[in-house]
């Protein structure tokens, strides 16, 4: 098997069959573009379309998606692309009704390709409908086909003016927004990506910025068209941010009149090893002047934006792993403690404020206080318990922003 089978059966093993349709391992190459460079945004984006779709298997490629404001749900072949063209002719700026164009071989009940995939997104302003702000454009290949992806990447950086694009192994998924479920995106499951980014930090997930919001949880999408959310193996800045990253490694890049870029190693990894991963992580430091801010807190986010953030491959998994059992532990005492916890609180036990206080540890502040303070304003008055330790909870319920939820908690106030 070569190095890319291996990735795609190491990646294929951890889906479940009714992910199967969803998620594929590809070769992909993103590009994000403004637009505001551009003579004519359109006549950019079909002319970079034709560029991408050069490399589809024509008889097997059929396209779908929000053209001229209408949608074609049903796949149409790319016979009748001169639809999309005069639509896109059009469109000298930034729509602003979503352009969302997708692409595909295979088997047209799926979302997933067989060997060539594409995604074009435009929309100047992303509060005046469902999609990303800006223009997108994705493209995806056998993953034995990654490398050749490079040079279509200069290709249409140059045509679209793109501010940033990045290409690697990825984790490929139809775009969001366009076909809006939860099978299409990938499992907010700690276990399963730590399992997934941990073992193959070199995974992109073109999909997380083909929608409005990157990530699950985050309603404020960071400013993609100034830098990277995690490194790739291959980056692309325009001229204006590559004057931004020094010290990258001469011998990786390669410097255009409008674009720098960046590879991060020799060659597509379809493996992570100790030398590469300490090079990916030095790499990544000396992009630290583009590299984008998200504090999204869900899983996806988490351990997409933190790849390249331990000191070795070994021990990203290590404390990986480590934090995921340690939280899975936490959660099943906090589990037990308030099993024992609520028929203290009915009973309104002068247990209760001994067991709590251990319980803060393990139980969230407001799962504490919806039991707590109501069980209070009745043991207060009945000497149960004293207005002192009272003063502690609701000092407690303050601090954490519990207590203002809970409407007779004022009482004891």
């Amino acid at each position: 098997m070569s190095t890319a089978q291996e990735l795609f059966a190491r990646i294929d093993a951890r889906l479940r069959d009714y992910q199967r349709p969803f998620i594929r391992p590809m070769g992909a190459l993103t590009l994000r573009f403004s637009g505001t460079s551009l003579a004519h945004v359109g006549k950019a984006a079909w002319a970079a379309l034709q560029q991408a779709l050069s490399r589809a298997p024509a008889e097997a490629t059929r396209w779908r998606g929000m053209v001229g404001g209408k949608r074609f749900a049903a796949p149409k072949p790319l016979t009748t692309l001169e639809t999309v063209r005069g639509a896109l002719d059009k469109l000298k700026k930034l729509p602003k009704s979503a352009f969302q164009l997708y692409v595909k071989d295979g088997n047209q009940d799926l979302l997933v390709p067989d060997t060539f995939a594409l995604s074009l997104s435009l929309l100047s302003d992303w509060q005046e409908s469902f999609a990303t702000e800006g223009g997108l454009l994705s493209v995806a290949v056998p993953l034995e086909k990654t490398a050749s992806l490079v040079e279509l990447g200069d290709q249409l950086v140059e045509l679209s003016s793109a501010e940033v694009a990045w290409c690697g192994p990825a984790v490929w998924l139809a775009p969001h927004c366009l076909f809006n479920g939860s099978s299409n995106e990938l499992p907010d499951n700690a276990k399963w990506l730590i399992e997934l980014f941990g073992n193959d930090p070199q995974l992109d997930a073109p999909h997380l910025y083909s929608s409005r919001w990157p990530f699950t949880a985050n309603e404020v999408e960071p400013d993609v068209f100034s830098g990277f959310l995690t490194p790739s193996w291959t980056m692309w800045l325009d001229a204006k941010l590559a004057k931004k990253v020094t010290g990258f490694g001469t011998q990786r890049i390669e410097k255009r009149p409008r674009f720098t870029r960046y590879q991060l190693s020799d060659r597509a990894p379809f493996a992570m090893t100790e030398p590469l991963y300490a090079q990916w992580r030095e790499g990544w430091k000396a992009l630290e002047p583009v590299r984008l801010k998200n504090e999204d807190a869900s899983p996806t986010a988490k351990y997409f934006r933190e790849k390249f953030s331990a000191a070795s491959h070994a021990e990203l998994l290590t404390d990986w792993r480590a934090a995921a059992d340690s939280a899975a532990n936490a959660r099943e005492k906090a589990f037990k403690l308030l099993g024992e916890l609520r028929p203290l609180a009915e009973k309104q036990s002068p247990k209760l404020l001994e067991l709590a206080a251990a319980a803060r540890e393990f139980v969230e502040p407001g799962e504490l206080c919806w039991l707590i303070l109501p069980a209070l304003v009745e043991m207060v008055p009945a000497g149960k318990a004293d207005v002192a330790s009272a003063q502690v909870w609701l000092d407690y319920g303050e601090e954490t922003g519990a207590w203002r939820s809970i409407g007779n908690s004022q009482q004891l106030t």
